[in-house]
C-alpha cells in the first residue's frame, strides 16, 4: 500500500501541531516566562511521548464513529481537515482540529450514504461545551486560591518568579502530553483500520505493532508543526483575548491539561464507573476550546473589563465554521477523488438479514416486521435504516440490528489464528475457544459477535469485534 496516502494524516498533524501548540505553552512564552525555542522543544518531545503512549483510546473513539473503511476515504478527510485547520492557522485563529476532523467524517458519511455513531457523536459534541466550561471552572479557582496563597505567603518577588517560571515549564510539559495523548486520534485515528503495516519484532518477546507505529508518525507531525509554524497563533491566545500575568498564564495552561487528561484518561473513567458514577467519554476534545475557556475564566476572576470581546467573537466563528466547511469541501473533494482520480473512497458493505438473523432477534423485536426485507441485500447502511424504519422497528433497536446485518465473509486462517492469540492476554479456555474458530468462515457479524461473546464481554470491550474482524480481513 503506497505511503502517500498517509501524508495527508501528517499533515493534519503539522496543522495541529502548528495551531495547538500555543495552547500549551502561548501564554508562557508571551509573558516571557519561557522562550519560545525552549517551549517548542520541550512540547515537542512530550507530545510525541503522549501519542505513544495513552493516545490509543481516544483514537478507537474516532474510528468507530465514522467506521471509513479505504484509505482513499481516510486521505482525502484528513486532507480536507488539515487544509481547514492551516487556513485558520495563517489567520492566526486557534480552531478546533477535532471539530475539523469531524466534520470531514460526516462529510464522509453524508457521501457514501454511511450511518455515523450517534453515541459516540453526542459524547464528542457534547465535549465541546463541556470542555472550555470546565477549564474555566479550574482556571476562574485555581487563579483565585493561588492569588490567595501568594498573598499570604508573603514570598520575595524573585522568588515568586522563579516558582511560576518552573510551574509555566512543568504546566506545559504535562499539556504537551495531554495533547499528544488526547489529540493524536484527530491526526491517525481514521487510518489505523485502513493503514495497517507490518508489525515490527524486536527480539522473542517484544514488537511495535501497527497502530503503535502510526501513533509515533503522527505525534512526530506534530511536533514538526509545533517547531516550523506555530509562533503566530501563540501572539493570538497569548495577548489578544486577554493580557496575561505569569500567574494567569500558569492557571490557564494548568487547567487545559487537567482537562484533556481527563478526557484521555482510561483509568479516571474506570474508577467513575467502578463507583457507579458516569464515565468521563474517551473523545478527542478541543485543546483551542480549552484554553480559551481557561483564559476566560481568569478573565471573569480578574474582571470582564479587561476582555477583548472581539477576538473572541473572532475565534468562536473559527469554532463554527471550520467543521462546516471541513464538511462541504470533503464531500466534494471524494467526489473528484473518486471519479477523476479512480480512487476507491469507501469499500462497498452489504448488508441482509437473512432467517437465521430474523430466529436470534424473535426475543428483541417483532419479527413479522422484518418479512418484507428478509433475504434482501442492501449496498450501505442508509436504505437498511430506511426500510426498518418504515417496517416499524424501534429506533433504539435499528442500529444494533444493522450492524449484526452487515455481511463480512472471513477465513479463519488457521496460522492467523495461532498468531493473533499470541498477542492477547487470555485464560486457557479463551484460547480454546479462539482455537475452534479455525478454518471457519464466517459470512455476517452478527455470527462473529455471537461466538466471540463466549469468550469475551463485548458490552464492555465492544472494540474486539472491529479488531478481530481487520485482522483477518488484511
Amino acid at each position: 500500500m503506497s505511503p502517500f496516502f498517509i501524508l495527508s494524516g501528517l499533515f493534519l498533524g503539522w496543522s495541529l501541531g502548528a495551531n495547538d501548540a500555543a495552547n500549551i505553552f502561548g501564554t508562557a512564552v508571551k509573558t516571557k516566562m519561557v522562550s519560545f525555542r525552549k517551549a517548542a522543544i520541550l512540547a515537542s518531545i512530550f507530545v510525541v511521548i503522549g501519542s505513544v503512549v495513552s493516545g490509543k483510546g481516544t483514537s478507537l473513539t474516532l474510528v468507530k464513529l465514522g467506521s471509513i473503511n479505504a484509505i482513499g476515504g481516510a486521505f482525502t478527510v484528513a486532507l480536507c481537515a488539515g487544509i481547514t485547520v492551516a487556513w485558520m492557522t495563517k489567520l492566526g485563529l486557534p480552531v478546533s482540529t477535532t471539530q475539523a476532523i469531524i466534520g470531514g467524517i460526516i462529510g464522509w458519511n453524508l457521501f457514501t450514504g454511511s450511518l455515523i455513531e450517534g453515541k459516540e457523536l453526542k459524547n464528542i459534541i457534547l465535549s465541546w461545551f463541556s470542555s472550555p466550561l470546565l477549564t474555566a471552572i479550574f482556571s476562574f479557582l485555581l487563579f483565585k486560591f493561588l492569588r490567595y496563597f501568594f498573598s499570604k505567603a508573603k514570598l520575595h518577588l524573585l522568588t515568586v518568579d522563579n516558582i511560576l517560571r518552573e510551574g509555566l515549564i512543568f504546566a506545559g510539559i504535562i499539556g504537551a502530553y495531554t495533547l499528544g495523548a488526547n489529540n493524536i486520534a484527530n491526526v491517525i485515528g481514521i487510518f489505523i483500520p485502513n493503514f495497517p503495516l507490518r508489525e515490527i519484532f524486536i527480539g522473542r518477546f517484544f514488537s511495535i505493532k501497527s497502530d503503535e507505529i502510526l501513533l509515533f508518525l503522527g505525534g512526530l507531525s506534530i511536533a514538526l508543526g509545533i517547531i516550523t509554524y506555530s509562533r503566530r497563533v501563540i501572539d493570538t491566545v497569548g495577548s489578544d483575548i486577554f493580557k496575561l500575568s505569569p500567574l494567569s498564564a500558569f492557571v490557564v495552561v494548568l487547567s487545559e491539561s487537567l482537562v484533556l487528561f481527563l478526557f484521555s484518561s482510561k483509568t479516571i473513567s474506570n474508577i467513575l464507573g467502578f463507583c457507579h458514577l458516569p464515565k468521563i467519554p474517551l473523545v478527542p476534545v478541543s485543546s483551542s476550546h480549552c484554553v480559551v475557556g481557561g483564559v476566560i475564566g481568569i478573565g471573569l476572576a480578574k474582571g470582564v473589563k479587561g476582555m477583548n470581546i472581539k477576538t473572541i467573537s473572532k475565534i468562536v466563528f473559527g469554532w463554527v465554521f471550520s467543521p462546516l466547511f471541513t464538511m462541504i469541501l470533503t464531500f466534494f473533494l471524494l467526489f473528484f477523488v473518486q471519479n477523476v482520480f479512480k480512487i476507491e473512497v469507501s469499500k462497498v458493505t452489504n448488508y441482509s438479514i437473512n432467517g437465521d438473523y430474523i430466529k436470534r432477534l424473535k426475543d428483541e423485536v417483532n419479527i413479522d416486521n422484518l418479512k418484507n426485507i428478509k433475504d434482501k441485500t442492501y449496498n450501505n447502511a442508509y436504505e437498511l435504516y430506511r426500510d426498518l424504519k418504515i417496517s416499524g422497528i424501534e429506533k433504539k433497536k435499528i442500529k444494533e440490528i444493522i450492524e449484526g446485518a452487515r455481511i463480512e465473509n472471513i477465513y479463519i486462517e488457521p496460522q492467523k489464528m495461532e498468531n493473533f492469540i499470541l498477542n492477547q492476554k487470555l485464560k486457557n479456555e479463551q484460547i480454546q475457544r479462539l482455537r475452534d474458530m479455525k478454518g471457519k468462515k464466517f459470512v455476517y457479524r452478527w455470527e462473529i459477535r455471537d461466538y466471540l461473546n463466549r469468550i469475551w464481554d463485548l458490552k464492555k470491550e465492544s472494540n474486539k469485534i472491529d479488531d478481530f474482524i481487520n485482522y483477518f480481513k488484511n
